[in-house]
């Protein structure tokens, strides 16, 4: 399939939750734009347990094991990590269990006529 041209999407990551307090001292509202590279400031933990998820939403897919989840269990666990049909929203908690970060990710769509306007 040379010549064909993938699609990729730039993914919000967000902290919306933190219980009691982060370690890496991300905050409530702390957001970062990861692309080609982990975005500067982004912990080792929210990049390790996001890493599967932000691949899904770069490339315009989702995770392979919650597209499994949805074909063959449609209602069953792992459909809920998204909060639309579209599946352009996952969240991830940190593997830390005494410091309970939650993070959205978020693919961004750009309409096609913005896109070749840059």
């Amino acid at each position: 399939m040379m010549g064909t041209e993938r699609k990729v999407y730039p993914v919000r990551v967000r902290v919306i939750e933190t219980h009691p307090t982060c370690g890496a001292g991300h905050k409530v509202g702390d957001e970062w734009i990861w692309e080609d590279t982990t975005p500067a400031g982004l912990c080792s933990s929210i990049f390790a347990c996001s890493f599967n998820a932000y691949l899904g939403l770069r490339f315009g897919g989702m995770e392979p094991e919650a597209e499994y989840i949805l074909q063959s269990q449609p209602g069953q666990l792992g459909a809920d990590k998204y909060t639309n049909a579209e599946q352009t929203m996952i969240f991830r908690r940190c593997p830390d269990p005494n410091k309970r970060v939650v993070v959205s990710l978020e693919r961004i769509v750009v309409p096609d006529d913005e896109q070749a306007a840059e």
